[in-house]
């Protein structure tokens, strides 16, 4: 889509943004500075100065560090110290933005493709499937990932959005009662081994081993079709009552710690969030991702194994301050359940 009159509203998490020298990042969260968005570089076009071993068309770039070297190389205009969150970002400022990727229009583009066995048809079936299961409307929906960059292969997974905590919790309740009828497998043998070793293939083996159990009873992700899928799910624009600056993070030490769950019910959210109380070291009050691998990661009672770093929140609003731990920014980061409620 074109790029609209900008407003502070107008970034989601799903959407991705291209520069206009053709770097391709990925919106990260639903609070933004104003005249930029927080968005994390993704794809990089593909030159032999880069990459002369391919002939694909864009380079993914998964490593966080190895983003962030990048554009410190290359791009330095897309590194910016944030005053709020007092370190640098990666981020786009509205005038550098030639397109904005939307993941809602796109669905809606390709529903009126001619029916094949492409993986978009595949994509297409499989929300027509998760709206009869659960009543959502159609505009509740998008398609985001390589799909909507038209970088999808036939290896690729496909990823979902949904937006709106009503709509998100409708669906995760749905599927919790009739996934058969979607016909969204979880991952289970072969699948939940190789899912495992992916997400958490740097885990000690018996925090690998209880991870089989908590990826295999994930609602939002499993085997569709024989393809991979993740469903995302982010608050609404209108749910968002924060503007930039409201909250001012001061990153703390590395620190990891057991901790007892107290609620969980923005967990299925990204970012997702977990109020939780913690046993040995700094107390705390929540632990917050803005990974998907961390949603529905734990329940409500259990105790959790978080290695990660420490961040104060301080509210100007309210003039409150709380401790939190930030998980997935790090490669050693991870939450592991330890217990069940």
């Amino acid at each position: 889509m074109a790029l609209p009159q900008y407003h502070p509203h107008m970034w989601l998490e799903g959407q991705f943004v291209k520069t206009h020298n053709n770097l391709i990042f990925e919106v990260k969260g639903i609070v933004h500075p104003p005249e930029r968005t927080i968005a994390y570089l993704r794809y990089v076009p593909n030159t032999q100065a880069y990459d002369k071993d391919t002939k694909a068309s864009y380079i993914k770039m998964t490593d966080f560090s190895e983003r962030t070297s990048f554009l410190s190389r290359h791009y330095p205009e897309f590194l910016w110290y944030s005053p709020v969150h007092h370190t640098v970002l990666q981020s786009v400022r509205v005038h550098d933005v030639h397109y904005v990727y939307d993941p809602i229009h796109f669905l809606e583009s390709i529903r009126s493709m001619p029916s094949d066995n492409s993986i978009y048809a595949v994509a297409v079936d499989l929300c027509e499937r998760l709206i009869d299961v659960s009543g959502l409307r159609w505009r509740d929906l998008g398609v985001t990932g390589s799909l909507l960059l038209g970088l999808a292969t036939s290896a690729s997974d496909i990823d979902l959005v949904v937006y709106g905590s009503k709509a998100a919790y409708t669906l995760h309740e749905s599927l919790a009662s009739d996934r058969s009828s979607v016909g969204l497998e979880r991952y289970d043998g072969g699948f939940l081994l190789r899912h495992v070793e992916f997400r958490w293939g740097s885990l000690p083996r018996h925090l690998k081993q209880r991870m089989l159990e908590v990826e295999s009873a994930k609602e939002f992700q499993g085997v569709f079709s024989g393809k991979d899928v993740f469903i995302r799910a982010v608050k609404s624009m209108k749910e968002t009552k924060c503007e930039y600056g409201d909250l001012v993070f001061t990153p703390g030490e590395r620190v990891s710690m057991v901790c007892r769950i107290e609620s969980n019910l923005d967990a299925i959210l990204t970012p997702c969030e977990y109020k939780a109380t913690s046993l040995c070291g700094p107390s705390i009050s929540t632990v917050v991702s803005y990974r998907g691998r961390f949603c529905e990661q734990a329940a409500v009672g259990s105790l959790v194994y978080v290695a990660g770093a420490l961040e104060t929140v301080f509210d100007t609003r309210s003039g409150t301050e709380v401790c939190r731990v930030i998980v997935g920014n790090d490669p050693r980061d991870c939450m592991v359940p330890l217990t069940n409620p």
